[in-house]
């Protein structure tokens, strides 16, 4: 089946770097005769491993575009708390203000 391990190296500056390796046997099925002397009895399948397949990353290249997510995540998350400051004060603003005015056309002469 399809396995995977991680393992460890240290980088030409000294730092250990952490690989993940993912790899995956290929398997071609054919058929051979059971007596290949007497064709008659039939055949069978037999699958056998031509190669194995593997990828290898390391840790870093497989976290960067999580890290450039949150970072396009951060920068909007700051931009919508502005916007919803800016309507709050807005919003607290224009209460004061009709707080202020209301009263002045209640007690107006006549």
């Amino acid at each position: 089946g399809n396995d995977k391990a991680v393992f460890f190296r240290k980088a030409d500056d000294g730092t250990v770097q952490t690989l993940h390796i993912a790899y995956s046997p290929v398997f071609v099925t054919s058929i051979e005769p059971i007596d290949s002397s007497d064709y008659s009895r039939g055949v069978r399948p037999v699958k056998r491993l031509i190669y194995s397949l593997a990828l290898v990353e390391t840790e870093e290249e497989i976290l960067l575009p999580f890290q450039q997510i949150a970072a396009t995540t951060r920068r909007q998350t700051r931009i919508a708390m502005g916007i919803l400051a800016i309507v709050i004060l807005a919003a607290v603003l224009s209460i004061i203000y009709i707080s202020y005015r209301l009263p002045h056309f209640f007690t107006l002469p006549m």
